[in-house]
């Protein structure tokens, strides 16, 4: 499937690959904010958040409400062995998160400082923490470094900063179209945390819309819609709460799309 992505997607792939390293509970006051992204606080988006959580709840679990965060691979390493969590486990993507202290150290959290004040103000004393996704922002310490070493990987790249806070952020409704490439993205490379951040992102109905696309009976026609991937220009349009009538018109929606394909 690495042809259905465009060359900007497979490089940040590769990267988000390579630097994701799971989930974990961290204290509030283990979290800091990257001084070149973090924005002024709005005190009043801050209260906003506050009411909201005194009402229903932080709700910190949820894929939706996690921050994510970068991280050294040093600091990272002695925090799983502080805890007795191994790679594996935090990268299991099962609801029991590990908690990590990085005490004295803390991790550089890319957004969502305005939900984290909130929490603050929320959360009694004793329960100050927070759902992060943790990315590496390097692969050693520079001390380590050989002439052989890639330093591309050394640091996380603006690239992939700028996607991780337009995904985890969410201001802005993504379109169906978007949502059925970064799921089909996703699904293609085993990376459970982020189909389920954009399977979250989808109302009841489209996500059963999306799910008989992908069912073996429409195997074909899932196929010809993957042909696609790579033209993000293509799927704007794309509906996908109208699945259900494209199928069951059992025309020959398949020719119609390699059509597509052929022409662009």
């Amino acid at each position: 499937m690495d042809f259905l992505l465009t060359d900007s997607e497979r490089h940040l792939t590769t990267e988000r690959q390579l630097k994701c390293q799971g989930t974990a509970k961290i204290e509030l006051d283990h979290i800091s904010f990257q001084p070149l992204i973090s924005r002024e606080i709005d005190w009043n988006n801050v209260e906003r958040l506050r009411q909201i959580f005194a009402k229903d709840g932080c709700q910190r679990q949820d894929i939706r409400n996690h921050v994510t965060a970068t991280v050294s691979r040093q600091q990272l390493r002695r925090a799983c062995h502080a805890a007795r969590v191994t790679a594996e486990e935090l990268k299991s993507h099962q609801q029991q998160y590990p908690r990590l202290d990085f005490r004295g150290s803390q991790v550089q959290c890319l957004h969502g400082q305005h939900r984290l004040k909130a929490a603050e103000e929320t959360l009694a004393p004793s329960d100050r923490w927070w759902t992060v996704d943790l990315y590496l922002d390097g692969l050693m310490p520079k001390h380590n470094l050989s002439a052989r070493t890639d330093t591309r990987f050394l640091d996380i790249s603006p690239d992939l900063r700028i996607a991780l806070v337009d995904e985890y952020a969410n201001e802005k409704a993504p379109t169906d179209g978007e949502v059925y490439r970064k799921i089909r993205q996703y699904q293609h490379e085993s990376n459970a945390l982020f189909q389920n951040r954009w399977w979250s992102r989808l109302s009841p109905n489209k996500a059963k819309r999306l799910r008989q696309l992908t069912s073996q009976d429409n195997t074909h026609l899932c196929a010809a819609f993957d042909a696609l991937l790579a033209i993000p220009g293509l799927w704007n349009g794309m509906s996908l709460g109208s699945l259900n009538t494209v199928m069951a018109l059992k025309c020959d929606e398949v020719g119609f799309l390699h059509c597509c394909l052929s022409i662009f």
